[in-house]
């Protein structure tokens, strides 16, 4: 469904595109499809706004981001915002960030479990 509405949004030429959660229910490859295609948009001038629970999508992005923490609102670059600091404030677990491939990839854990999250 979401790969049908990237295309609704590229025929229709809105100024602005609204995604909700554009990679939910997607599995691995059509989401890094999904987010090319995003930032195609974006570079070819359509104002593109974009929900995600995910904030490895957000600084894959590298656009601006606006995060709710603690009752009041950050905005700001992706890279300038999402830092370990805030993403352990927002959710409450360890977080690591660091680069893989010359890309910033983040780690999320609990230090009294045994699971980690990586995005």
């Amino acid at each position: 469904m979401q790969i049908v509405k990237l295309g609704r949004a590229i025929i229709q030429k809105p100024k602005v595109i609204l995604f909700d959660e554009p990679t939910s229910n997607l599995d691995i490859k059509n989401q890094l499809m999904v987010l090319e295609q995003i930032s195609y948009l974006s570079s070819k001038g359509f104002t593109v706004i974009t929900t995600t629970h995910n904030p490895g999508q957000a600084v894959e992005l590298n656009g601006k981001v606006l995060m709710f923490l603690n009752g009041r609102q950050v905005f700001g670059d992706a890279k300038n915002i999402i830092t370990e600091e805030t993403l352990s404030e927002i959710y409450g677990l360890k977080t690591v960030i660091t680069e893989v491939d010359g890309r910033l990839t983040t780690v999320f854990y609990n230090p009294n479990k045994t699971h980690k999250l990586i995005f």
